[in-house]
Parts: C-alpha cells; sequence; structure tokens
C-alpha cells in the first residue's frame, strides 16, 4: 500500500480501497446495500463546529495536507476520526503541559 492519502483509513476502509484498485469487487456487490447505509449513516451524521487553532499549528497541518494530497480539513477530520476510534491516544503526561 504505497498511496500515502490511505494511510489514515482503518482497516476495513483499506480494504474497500484495495478491492476497488484491484477490480476485485465481485465480493463488494454482494454487500452493496450494506455498504450504501454504511456511506449514508456518516454523512447523515456530520456536524460542522468551529475551533479555534494556533497559527502555526495550523501552518504545519496545510504543509501536511498538501504532502498527501488531500485538502487540510479532510486531514483534520481523518486524525480526529482515528482517535475517536482509538488508533491513536494521548498518555495523560502529554496534558500536564496544557492544564491550567
Amino acid at each position: 500500500m504505497k498511496d500515502k492519502k490511505i494511510e489514515f483509513l482503518d482497516q476495513e476502509e483499506k480494504d474497500l480501497y484495495e478491492a476497488v484498485e484491484k477490480q476485485k469487487t465481485d465480493s463488494l456487490k454482494e454487500d452493496l446495500q450494506h455498504y450504501i447505509q454504511i456511506a449514508k449513516n456518516t454523512i447523515e451524521k456530520n456536524h460542522r463546529i468551529n475551533l479555534r487553532i494556533n497559527e502555526k499549528d495550523l501552518r504545519k497541518i496545510r504543509e501536511k495536507s498538501i504532502e498527501l494530497g488531500v485538502p487540510y480539513q479532510t486531514l483534520i477530520n481523518m486524525i480526529l476520526h482515528q482517535f475517536a476510534e482509538g488508533k491513536c491516544s494521548f498518555k495523560n503526561r502529554d496534558f500536564d503541559s496544557i492544564q491550567n
């Protein structure tokens, strides 16, 4: 899997991506309605938020998004998704320097 655009996907998303890229969609056709429903649920549950972010951090995120070939807002969303899914985490000591 050499494509940098998919390194933030979870395993199910990577499997789907690879299947489509390899044109092995026969097994996907059987579950098409299932995947359509998952997509609808994902789209319907998106919420808009406002977020204040340090200018330097935003600049770095924008640079990374250019390297990966994705919009910076998509990259932020992908990072948040990975955190929400428990695929990346912070230890309590990571927050010691920012707590009041």
